[in-house]
């Protein structure tokens, strides 16, 4: 709750209350739950967005609360937060006045819209603090026992129509919790009010009071005082503005940084319940930047961009403007309080993003253009500590040829931060490195180690003016691309010498001079190691297209603060655009796309041919699509398995890999650095349902076909997918299928847009089992020289001689399908590695390689392949489950690898 008003409201809180009469309101009496007549458990509604509305505490007269709850309705909003202050509802102990909140939550339940309930602030006669008015708010901590007393009675008496409680508000801020924030007292708080609420409605679920999250150490503390489990849902504040989204990161700083720190405390589900922008001056933006048609330009990115984010429910702050000063509301203040007869364009904007995107669950954010690599670190620099600090920790900054993104070295950040030292540490080129043409956007590829540390780049444009730009945050092992725009105006704290006169925007020509990583660890000492590569830019209009979609719709939101020309890729044949304010225009597609031109207001593009709405993107094939779809559309990892036994099969394997264990030779990943998707359901005709749950990983899919069944090592299955993709059929079913064409990519090496002379899987399936039910003979000993060579888009087989040099002898024939496999491959497969079992790392076979394989589909073929730009000998045999690679001019511990088969997959399947 960002204003102070509410303690000069009092005196109008306080007037004499008109009683509303209302045929579906029975008040009972105060030891009785209270109900509605006519719906005793409305429908939740389908829209995962909502309101900060505050009528029940607010509001002057009782007439006016039913035109509050009709407003709230016909804005389509699924959720409000609603305030039940204690001072209002209990001004003495034993006294209770329900009127204005009993009237509040019928009226909200009746038109089935879901109510949070703040209990917050305190009432002066149960704080300890002498200072206090006996019946008047305070904001000083209560008394636990006798807050855990009311927040009894108001749950019990709501357990019907309310089942979502939050636990006191911005206990972080130190006007909401006198006299200054203390974590422990409030963790108490907390500790003392769940059971309380538990008891009273075991159903209901308990918010942490909304933080501000961009100072984790308050969330940390919690958890020292061991209030973790004290909550149910993470309730989050993060207030940019008057910054715009994109540039304040609301996502990556507002949601990404505290799921970092969640997974490390255990993970709970994330609710935005207080954000806003204003719609001219306020206290947080003096001179106005946002007028109302960028406030309600900004609601509709900011909600989107944080539900794509992970946040399950996103509540703007405010309703109405409840004084002049800080108008974040939908609507104006107008005459009075109790007047919504005056909305501002944000109502509109609100309505029609409800309408548009309910039901739908986010996909995420769809491909950038590609970026523009300006330092990819292959060559040794001469990087240096950007100042004594840095210097002080020992934190380095040094060249590692094992832990890469691309080519054939990286950076290592060894980095060290002494408890309450080093806010920061740097590291700078030996010269400013200067960034091709006017970038829009800049970024890097980071392996990071779940610290939450914030990875940052300082630029100096040609005025002389110095930025720190961030990029994001140090998430889960495996690499990410953190990026942030650089267009327009940055926001204050971006600037690095206040003193500087500049006009707080980056003046083109701009030059790198230090990689910066920020410690979001303050209060407490932190090291390890991060991984940088590929440092890149992207040089066209920052351009966004969210894509939200169920079984049966895809909708994208669209726009680009700059301005564009955009061409959108669509599955249909139609598209309806729906303007910011709810107008719409339909529009054909031509060669499998529409143009739209975008702008700073969003505009969303609904895919309407029946045949194909519900792929989320045009997969590589033209083929009609099939019947039967995921009930769920594949996610953008946030780095969670989507069950416990698919983190511990990855673990077993990867997880070493990916921590750098002590001891650990180098080696190529079984799955890859972590989850490609996160999880959803598959159809399969045998599973629970009709649906399955997997996940996919760069190198295959994990599925579970029935949860139910015993543990055993095939509990968790890895897919068919090799089989699939050459065959075209979509195991759906034991022996039930869908048709769609062979996969059209390259099997190894880069995209087959760049690697010609690659086999595609669809070709390859002529070489392999079941299209090819032809058994090899067994060539146990014999050396391989047979090549592939493919010619006009036709595959044919050679003898080459020269190929001998690689001395690749087969070592095995297996019996089953009747293929050999080379003793190279199977010497990957039953290598004794260190693993991690029960917590240990142990040295043991790293795999069952028929489990993680299956059966050898092809014999053993050598192909001239583009890897990385450079052709390259590359042996490759197909198995039922997997690609495996053996590649001699590579790191002899990378040259034997699993194909990306689970990548491959994805792009075949659904687009990506």
């Amino acid at each position: 709750m960002r204003t102070r008003y509410r303690v000069t409201l009092v005196l109008f809180l306080l007037l004499t209350l008109v009683p509303l009469t209302h045929q579906n309101i029975l008040i009972d009496p105060f030891d009785q739950p209270l109900r509605a007549q006519q719906a005793q458990e409305p429908a939740a509604s389908s829209s995962a967005f909502g309101l900060n509305t505050h009528i029940a505490s607010r509001s002057i007269h009782q007439q006016t609360l039913n035109l509050a709850a009709d407003v709230i309705d016909q804005s389509g909003a699924g959720w409000v937060r609603e305030d039940f202050h204690w001072y209002r509802i209990e001004p003495q102990p034993g006294t209770y006045d329900w009127e204005f909140t009993d009237n509040t939550v019928l009226l909200l339940s009746e038109r089935n819209i879901n109510i949070i309930g703040v209990l917050f602030p305190a009432v002066g006669w149960a704080t300890p603090f002498p200072g206090d008015q006996p019946d008047n708010v305070s904001y000083y901590p209560p008394d636990p026992a006798r807050y855990a007393e009311f927040v009894t009675t108001v749950v019990s008496r709501y357990k019907d129509l309310v089942q979502h409680w939050e636990i006191w508000n911005e206990p972080d801020n130190p006007f909401y919790w006198q006299p200054q924030i203390d974590p422990a007292a409030y963790a108490t708080l907390l500790k003392a009010a769940y059971p309380a609420v538990k008891a009273a409605n075991p159903n209901a679920q308990v918010l942490l009071s909304g933080l501000v999250p961009f100072d984790l150490s308050f969330l940390r503390k919690l958890a020292d005082e061991g209030a973790w489990q004290s909550f149910d849902i993470l309730s989050l504040h993060p207030y940019g503005d008057p910054w715009s989204p994109e540039h304040g990161q609301i996502d990556a700083a507002g949601i990404g940084a505290v799921n970092i720190l969640a997974d490390q405390l255990g993970s709970k589900p994330i609710w935005v319940t207080e954000f806003g922008w204003a719609s001219g001056p306020s206290d947080r933006d003096p001179l106005g930047l946002t007028n109302q048609e960028t406030q309600a330009n900004y609601l509709v990115r900011s909600m989107v961009l944080l539900r794509a984010a992970g946040a399950q429910r996103v509540l703007w702050y405010k309703l109405k403007d409840t004084d002049i000063a800080n108008p974040y509301g939908l609507l104006h203040f107008g005459r009075e309080l109790d007047d919504y007869s005056q909305p501002k364009p944000a109502l509109a904007a609100f309505r029609t993003l409800n309408q548009q995107l309910a039901g739908l669950t986010p996909v995420g954010q769809l491909s950038r253009p590609e970026p523009q690599t300006v330092l990819d670190f292959e060559s040794p620099a001469n990087w240096h500590a950007l100042d004594a600090q840095t210097t002080a920790t020992e934190s380095t900054l040094t060249p590692n040829q094992t832990h890469i993104h691309s080519g054939a070295a990286a950076l290592q950040l060894d980095y060290r931060f002494p408890s309450g030292q080093a806010p920061s540490i740097g590291f700078a080129p030996q010269d400013a490195i200067a960034l091709p043409g006017q970038p829009q956007r800049i970024g890097m590829w980071v392996s990071a180690d779940g610290s939450g540390h914030s990875v940052a780049v300082r630029l100096i444009d040609a005025q002389g003016e110095p930025f720190q730009i961030r990029l994001g945050f140090a998430g889960h092992p495996g690499w990410q691309f953190l990026s942030a725009p650089i267009s327009g105006k940055l926001p204050t704290y971006n600037q690095l010498d206040p003193t500087n006169q500049g006009n707080q925007q980056i003046d083109f020509p701009v030059s790198l001079t230090a990689l910066v990583l920020n410690n979001t660890q303050k209060d407490r000492p932190s090291q390890g190691t991060l991984y940088l590569d590929d440092l890149s830019v992207i040089q066209t209009p920052d351009t966004y297209q969210m894509r939200f979609a169920n079984e049966s719709r895809i909708v994208d939101v669209l726009w680009s603060p700059q301005g564009a020309q955009a061409r959108i890729v669509t599955p249909a044949d139609h598209a309806l655009l729906v303007q910011r304010s709810g107008e719409s225009l339909l529009l054909s597609a031509h060669d499998g796309s529409v143009e739209v031109s975008l702008g700073p207001s969003p505009i969303y593009l609904n895919h309407l041919s029946p045949s194909s709405s519900n792929q989320p993107t045009t997969p590589d094939h033209n083929h009609a699509l099939p019947d039967e779809t995921p009930t769920e559309l594949p996610a953008p990892s946030d780095g969670r398995f989507a069950d416990e036994t698919f983190r511990a099969l990855w673990q077993r394997t990867d997880g070493p890999v990916a921590a750098h264990a002590a001891g650990l030779p180098n080696r190529s990943w079984v799955w890859g650095p972590g989850p490609l998707t996160n999880g959803l359901y598959e159809p399969f005709a045998q599973a629970p349902d009709g649906r399955r749950l997997v996940q996919y990983f760069d190198k295959s899919r994990m599925e579970i076909n029935d949860p139910s069944a015993p543990f055993s090592p095939w509990f968790v299955t890895n897919g068919l997918l090799v089989v699939e993709m050459m065959t075209g059929q979509v195991q759906t079913g034991d022996s039930r299928y869908q048709q769609l064409e062979p996969a059209s990519q390259a099997m190894a090496g880069d995209n087959i847009e760049v690697n010609p002379h690659a086999p595609t899987y669809q070709l390859f399936a002529q070489l392999s089992y079941p299209p090819n039910p032809q058994r090899a003979t067994d060539r146990r000993g014999e050396t391989v020289i047979e090549q592939i060579r493919i010619t006009d888009g036709s595959l044919s087989i050679h003898k080459n001689a020269n190929l001998a040099v690689y001395a690749i002898q087969i070592g095995d024939y297996d019996q089953n399908l009747g293929h050999n496999i080379p003793q190279v491959f199977l010497d990957f497969f039953q290598q004794q590695r260190l693993v991690q079992e029960d917590g240990q790392y142990v040295l043991r076979p790293l795999m069952d390689w028929v489990f993680v394989m299956g059966l050898p589909i092809s014999e053993p073929y050598w192909v001239r392949v583009t890897v990385g730009g450079n052709e390259k000998d590359v042996l490759i045999q197909a198995f039922q489950r997997r690609i495996i690679t053996y590649t001699p001019s590579s790191d002899p511990a990378w040259q034997v690898e699993m194909g990306n088969v689970g990548r491959h997959y994805m792009r075949w399947r659904y687009g990506w």
